[in-house]
């Protein structure tokens, strides 16, 4: 585009273009018509009026502003002086470089402020003949670095802006998310390195709590097993909210498949029960049950079901006592629960006892209860 393509009309023209079609988050098009100073018969003052807010925010399309970024609610350059000198070196510089007596000294402050902040731009765009490189403040290096040290530029809930009760006008509520988001965003970047190096202190604090457990032989008043052990660790670690590290740190290295989403801890014996415990089975990847966490489970009942499943689970784990270990085979399984399973049988009503591989392990956990009760 050349000086010669441009006119009067091409102003508005190409503005009122740009506006409407600039972008996938325009102004009105009664607001560009209106701004523009173009009629429109039959509506125009009785549906479609001028109103500040519309005209505002096509203004803020016009100056440039990205109009589908928060970038739009940015506010104008303006300078916030710290000194009373800084007070008088600005206006100063405003009454050598526009004449303030027919200006308003608010107006000539802000127009300023955004040639300065702009100065850059400007000498890439402007002819090297043009007028305001003849201006005195424009041309004092040393008064440039001055001003542009004093102007802020940013977005309204910046502390300055705050303290000089500036607010950004004509920007639609959805800018307004965006910039939050962004915020969010800023935040969490920043949240990130500490939690890293927290989470790479977690080895040392487990290892001096498992220390003072061991010398004291006890583990929250209950005695150091293995069980209470990982029901320790793993409830302080979800009360934290890392409800993701155990699964991670029992899954060590080792890929397994997802859980399916309908995922439910069936109705079956309390032997089977006890090898899906110790060796998992196809629908959990081969992953023993006693890995599996909370968090991943999300029919509506199942985390409460396997909270039960986990409770009598762990009853056997410590009535075996020095005796559990993991196994890798339905052989060792076999052998770990027919050393305990005399522990989970219930006497019926005519006196006999019911044999453990009829009793489902949802049964064999509600007689546990009424025993312990008993008892």
């Amino acid at each position: 585009m050349t000086t010669q393509s441009v006119g009067t009309r091409s102003f508005r023209k190409g503005a009122a273009t740009y506006a409407s079609a600039g972008g996938t988050a325009c102004p009105s098009s009664s607001a560009i018509s209106l701004r523009a100073g173009w009629t429109q018969p039959g509506v125009e003052d009785t549906y479609r009026r001028y109103d500040s807010a519309g005209d505002e925010h096509v203004c803020r399309v016009l100056t440039g502003l990205p109009m589908n970024g928060e970038e739009l609610a940015i506010l104008p350059p303006i300078f916030m002086p710290e000194t009373e000198e800084d007070e008088a070196f600005i206006d100063e510089c405003c009454k050598s470089t526009m004449d303030v007596n027919q200006a308003n000294p608010g107006v000539a402050r802000r127009c300023l402020a955004s040639v300065v902040f702009h100065i850059l731009k400007l000498r890439e765009q402007l002819p090297p003949g043009h007028k305001l490189w003849a201006d005195r403040t424009i041309n004092n290096k040393q008064a440039m670095e001055k001003l542009r040290s004093l102007i802020f530029s940013g977005f309204q809930d910046n502390p300055l802006a705050m303290e000089a009760n500036s607010c950004a006008t004509g920007v639609p509520p959805h800018y307004a998310l965006l910039r939050s988001m962004r915020i969010v965003k800023d935040q969490v970047a920043k949240l990130i390195p500490g939690v890293d190096e927290q989470l790479s202190q977690l080895p040392k604090l487990f290892r001096d709590a498992l220390d003072e457990a061991i010398a004291d032989g006890k583990l929250e008043g209950a005695p150091l097993t293995a069980s209470n052990l990982e029901r320790t660790v793993l409830r302080l670690l979800e009360e934290s909210g890392l409800k993701d590290v155990p699964r991670l740190l029992q899954e060590g290295n080792t890929a397994h498949k997802t859980l399916p989403s309908d995922f439910y801890v069936p109705n079956m014996t309390l032997q089977k029960s006890w090898y899906h415990w110790m060796l998992g089975d196809e629908a959990s990847g081969h992953r023993p049950w006693r890995l599996i966490q909370l968090c991943e489970v999300y029919d509506k009942k199942a985390p409460e079901r396997l909270r039960r499943f986990r409770k009598i689970m762990l009853a056997i784990q410590e009535s075996l006592q020095d005796n559990w270990n993991e196994v890798t085979t339905f052989d060792e399984a076999e052998k770990q629960f027919d050393s305990v399973k005399a522990a989970f049988q219930f006497a019926a009503k005519a006196g006999h006892k019911r044999r453990y591989g009829e009793l489902r392990w949802d049964t064999v956990l509600r007689h546990k209860y009424k025993q312990t009760r008993s008892t």
